[in-house]
């Protein structure tokens, strides 16, 4: 009788676990694999993920599965620290994104103004047809500079950071295992690039590339490690309470909570970010992934509101008073109710 097979190994994973539960390991990454992947899709042979974890008696060993209530609570509340960690984490890089965005504006019209002869964006009508010419002449090639920049991150720095993201973002979550996706300099082109783009002139938005950058900072954080960076959480007790959260389905889990959060951060609107990642992007649905999704989309909206507000100088609460209105809320609800009565004959 031949012997059981065990299961494969994987560098940086507890011999015993069975290799479809636990997410790959970050590695230094293959910048011809992400190139093709992204700019010759025929010549790039697709993998994929398998989510699902199987509760073995490997798995069980290694802590991966949590079987006693203790074990799932724990789960759950770190789970729930790392949700409103990322949403903290999301709305400092949504307020970096914009300072971004408003120095770049305010370099480029500092500088024409000064060419212009307004100092810092005076009246020009009195400048000359010289003068004119050449503000024109520093006005292009700022903007194109900055565009140029933003281009040459993405082809020779971060390929996957073309784009919204938002495709990959669901070519992963359906299992298709994109080539660089969720690597921690992807996320520093997406953010650097779209600063550029915008300050540059490009009439383009900021929910694509926050979607795919909260979505990578989401990932990392679930694993506590990052492949770009070298870096990974270690010792005994940092690798029992993250052993249940270093699987696919958890790291897929999260990059959906950060999709949802993303959207939170772009735009301050928690809600409407829930109820979209679970229209259009989510795969997997759950109660607890529900719940952590709505949790980091309000910390994050919360947050990047108060930072936005104190940077123009206004002070006296989270939010605007406009966005409170039982009026409306009277007139919404009664929408709903004829809506729903209608919808029911």
């Amino acid at each position: 009788m031949a012997p059981p097979l065990k299961p494969l190994g994987m560098p940086g994973v507890p011999a015993g676990v069975a290799t479809g539960a636990v997410a790959r390991p970050p590695a230094a990454g293959n910048f011809d694999a992400e190139y093709a992947a992204v700019f010759a899709p025929r010549t790039h042979t697709f993998e994929t993920v398998n989510f699902r974890t199987p509760a073995s008696a490997a798995n069980r060993a290694a802590g991966v599965v949590p079987l006693r209530r203790g074990d799932v609570q724990r789960v759950g509340l770190l789970a729930t620290g790392l949700a409103m960690a990322l949403g903290v984490g999301a709305a400092l890089l949504a307020f970096a994104v914009d300072q971004g965005v408003r120095g770049g504006y305010a370099i480029v019209y500092r500088v024409t103004g000064a060419v212009l002869g307004g100092g810092t964006g005076g009246d020009a009508g009195g400048a000359s047809a010289a003068r004119t010419a050449a503000g024109a002449a520093v006005f292009a090639a700022l903007n194109v500079g900055a565009v140029a920049a933003a281009a040459s991150l993405v082809v020779f720095v971060a390929p996957p950071g073309s784009g919204s993201g938002i495709p990959e973002l669901k070519s992963y979550l359906n299992g298709v295992r994109v080539p660089g996706f969720l690597r921690a300099r992807t996320l520093v082109v997406k953010a650097t690039g779209v600063v550029a783009a915008i300050a540059g002139g490009l009439v383009i938005g900021k929910q694509g590339p926050m979607i795919h950058a909260v979505a990578i900072l989401a990932a990392g954080l679930s694993q506590g490690a990052s492949g770009s960076l070298g870096a990974r959480v270690r010792g005994a007790r940092a690798a029992r309470m993250l052993a249940p959260l270093r699987t696919e389905g958890w790291k897929r889990d999260f990059t959906t909570i950060g999709a949802a959060t993303g959207v939170a951060v772009a735009f301050g609107a928690p809600l409407g970010a829930w109820v979209w990642v679970y229209e259009d992007a989510a795969t997997h649905w759950s109660w607890t992934v529900g719940l952590l999704a709505l949790t980091a989309s309000l910390v994050g909206g919360a947050l990047v509101g108060l930072l936005n507000r104190l940077a123009r100088g206004v002070t006296g609460g989270l939010v605007s008073t406009s966005l409170v209105g039982v009026g409306k809320l009277t007139v919404a609800g009664g929408s709903a109710l004829i809506g729903g009565r209608v919808g029911t004959h």
